[in-house]
């Protein structure tokens, strides 16, 4: 059977993704952020962010810097591997909410903007971005922003919702009719989780991604998929 369901593609200046508007989205939901992300993944977001900080704990030594650092869950899992991280985000609440969980690891916080990131050309080991390309309005020069900052060798670890390419009316399902009402019984805020199923079907799937990592100038990269397909942990690397 064939589907019509889209497959995304994230234009550049993606005018859905308008900064003002997702930064609205995720100040109305900071306070109940944690919770509905285990309550919509049934808890399995924890293991997700595991499986990624195993990838960023393989980066060569230094500094990791997290785009879209949020409440600061993947930053922690990477810090207990031991490394250093700073995070960054546009949205003042989330790193507001991340702060007291961070206060006694080795994880700086920073306001700024995964579209031009206040930091210096190739002084990090590693980026990180756990589900915060999805949310960009402009994928390609996120991309191309990472790979600045990235040391020559270091490497770059993408967490993300992705179309899957299996079960795709399950995930349609699931993302258009329980996400919003979970979103509204858990989250409080109807609003923006009707327009996170959107951010999934507009994202590009695992291969696409592939394709614009290598076109921002990422080698070797590579990608495995956690929770029936839904979820992709792509891993690239700078060229020397």
């Amino acid at each position: 059977m064939s589907s019509s369901l889209p497959t995304g593609g994230l234009s550049p200046r993606d005018p859905s993704r308008a900064p003002s508007r997702i930064r609205g989205f995720f100040t109305s939901i900071v306070r109940r952020y944690d919770r509905i992300n285990r309550v919509m993944s049934l808890g399995m977001d924890l293991g997700w962010r595991e499986a990624a900080a195993d990838e960023v704990a393989g980066a060569p030594p230094g500094l990791v810097l997290d785009v879209g650092v949020g409440t600061g869950d993947l930053a922690l899992a990477v810090s207990r591997r031991g490394r250093c991280i700073v995070g960054v985000d546009f949205c003042r609440p989330m790193l507001q909410a991340a702060r007291p969980k961070v206060a006694d690891v080795s994880v700086a916080l920073v306001e700024g903007d995964a579209l031009a990131l206040p930091v210096p050309d190739a002084s990090y080991a590693a980026v990180m971005a756990g589900f915060s390309l999805r949310n960009v309005a402009d994928l390609d020069r996120a991309l191309c922003e990472a790979y600045r900052v990235t040391r020559p060798g270091g490497r770059f670890v993408s967490l993300e919702m992705c179309p899957p390419r299996r079960w795709r009316w399950a995930h349609w399902l699931y993302q258009q009719v329980a996400m919003p009402v979970l979103g509204a019984c858990f989250g409080g805020a109807v609003s923006a989780y009707r327009y996170l199923p959107v951010s999934i079907q507009t994202f590009p799937d695992a291969e696409g991604l592939v394709q614009r990592m290598e076109a921002a100038g990422w080698w070797q990269v590579r990608y495995r998929t956690l929770g029936l397909g839904a979820v992709a942990v792509h891993v690239a690397t700078r060229p020397h």
